[in-house]
């Protein structure tokens, strides 16, 4: 009966895939999260993507963007239609070979093997087998199969200096480094920021952003019929909310810009 119930699912999966298309990553490991949403929707967390970007106050077709914790490009394929150029930054060697097929085609794609950090050096990664974006330099006690690596990571003012006018960090608990490492860039250009908002450092991450001027944080705004059915993701989100500090409970991503910026947000 189990033998009969996987190749019913098998068939009910493959039936309703989302088939291959321009623009949909042709790559993806299979036994991952990230990669069988991919597989099912196309892209992972594609409403939440379109919700932030529906908010920009400004054409971001001219400027530049920086996705910090790359993955296998889910994220920085999507921002390749809107930004002239998309810098992306993932220090995972089995997923950058990955990263790098699914942005060799785009030339306004531009990937690099390294981490961002408030300080450089070397790292020890404990990455899950069936999440790869949930790599973590501390110890994985609920997870039973994962695989270490040691990452490269360098300090993003000492590398670059160009405008930019977004950053979406995703980086599983290191956020702050990241914000560490590039302030002078933040301080001088003012981006709009997307962040990982889950974790332990939650109040640390908020700290640092208000002390460079970031005060106003906005999540996807939850449909109604979510809360009917007890469900965060039935219905998609269709425009960000602000939310007021502190914000107990855990976003994939919570957004924020700089008052004095030209990168801005218009909130319905």
């Amino acid at each position: 009966m189990g033998s009969i119930s996987k190749y019913i699912a098998r068939k009910l999966f493959i039936k309703n895939r989302v088939k291959p298309t321009k623009g949909v990553l042709p790559m993806v490991m299979t036994n991952d999260l990230i990669g069988q949403s991919i597989i099912l929707n196309g892209y992972y967390e594609k409403d939440l993507v379109s919700t932030i970007f529906n908010a920009f106050d400004f054409d971001p077709s001219n400027y530049n963007c920086l996705d910090v914790g790359c993955n296998i490009g889910n994220h920085a394929v999507q921002f390749k239609d809107h930004f002239k150029k998309v810098s992306g930054f993932e220090p995972q060697k089995r997923t950058f070979k990955i990263l790098t097929l699914n942005t060799e085609h785009y030339d306004n794609v531009n990937v690099y093997n390294f981490g961002l950090s408030s300080s450089p050096g070397e790292f020890t990664l404990n990455i899950p087998f069936a999440n790869s974006g949930g790599g973590s330099h501390v110890a994985l006690p609920s997870e039973k199969h994962f695989y270490t690596e040691n990452i490269e990571l360098k300090v993003y003012d000492d590398e670059f200096d160009e405008e930019i006018a977004f950053v979406k960090i995703d980086v599983e608990g290191n956020e702050v480094d990241v914000i560490e490492g590039m302030k002078k860039t933040i301080e001088k250009y003012k981006p709009i920021i997307s962040f990982e908002y889950n974790r332990d450092q939650k109040n640390e991450i908020i700290k640092l952003l208000n002390t460079l001027g970031y005060t106003n944080f906005f999540k996807p705004k939850s449909h109604f019929m979510n809360k009917v059915i007890g469900s965060n993701n039935l219905y998609p989100p269709k425009k960000l909310e602000e939310i007021n500090m502190p914000y107990k409970k855990d976003c994939s991503l919570l957004t924020t810009y700089h008052n004095d910026s030209k990168f801005r947000l218009k909130i319905n």
